[in-house]
């Protein structure tokens, strides 16, 4: 769908801006891998919904199979479902050490019902480091990972 914007003579055609658009920025911080979660593609983390540090190649494959488009270092998609999956299995994975935990929790955050993913994502919002990997432990005791 266009709009049109007419300014003095000339008629312009603009695409119509897609309000619902989520980015993952990857960089790095202190020798460490940081995800940056918000609406805005910018590195900085003022306007950020999240920014978790998590080092490990599973958070790339796990956005591949939410299906997000990478661009460089940025991870987009329209699904604010497949975001917050990101944001969660990002969070939680920090935490764990084995592979095949790993792999659990991947299914499992994949599997999750949208309820129960808001409520892990209210916990670990706004929350220091610390407090974000005891809410990560205790999603980890409820769903036996």
């Amino acid at each position: 769908m266009k709009t049109m914007v007419a300014s003095s003579s000339i008629i312009l055609y603009l695409p119509l801006q897609n309000t619902n658009v989520y980015f993952v920025v990857k960089k790095k911080h202190k020798g460490k891998v940081r995800y940056v979660f918000s609406k805005v593609p910018d590195k900085k983390e003022d306007y950020a919904t999240a920014a978790i540090t998590c080092s490990y190649p599973d958070v790339e494959r796990f956005a591949r199979r939410l299906k997000f488009e990478k661009d460089g270092n940025v991870f987009v998609t329209d699904s604010r479902d497949a975001f917050l999956r990101l944001m969660l299995f990002t969070a939680v994975r920090r935490v764990i050490r084995n592979e095949k935990r790993a792999e659990k929790l991947a299914d499992i955050v994949y599997d999750l019902p949208y309820f129960e993913l808001v409520f892990w994502i209210d916990k670990m919002r706004n929350t220091s480091w610390w407090e974000m990997d005891r809410i990560a432990r205790a999603f980890l005791m409820v769903y036996n990972v």
